[in-house]
C-alpha cells in the first residue's frame, strides 16, 4: 500500500471472484487493537508512515503553490 500509493485493496477467493476490500482504516483499527499486547503485529508507527506515503504530494509545496500563481 505504500509503495504503491494505494488505500484500498482487492480481496479475491480462490476462484478470483471479489469477496471484499482490505482498507487502510481495517488497518489502523487491527494495529490499535494489536497496539495492547507486548509484540504487536503491526506497528502503529508503521500505518503512520504508510499514510504518510499515500498522502504525500508528488511535487515539493513550493513547486505546487508556483504551478498554481503561474509562477
Amino acid at each position: 500500500m505504500q509503495e504503491h500509493k494505494v488505500r484500498r485493496l482487492r480481496v479475491v477467493g480462490s476462484e478470483g471472484h471479489l469477496e471484499g476490500m482490505l482498507s487502510m482504516n481495517d488497518i489502523v483499527l487491527k494495529a490499535e487493537k494489536e497496539n495492547s499486547r507486548k509484540t504487536p503485529a503491526i506497528a502503529y508507527a508503521d500505518v503512520v508512515k504508510t499514510y504518510k506515503a499515500i498522502c504525500e504530494h508528488p511535487q515539493p509545496l513550493e513547486q505546487a503553490q508556483g504551478a498554481a500563481t503561474g509562477g
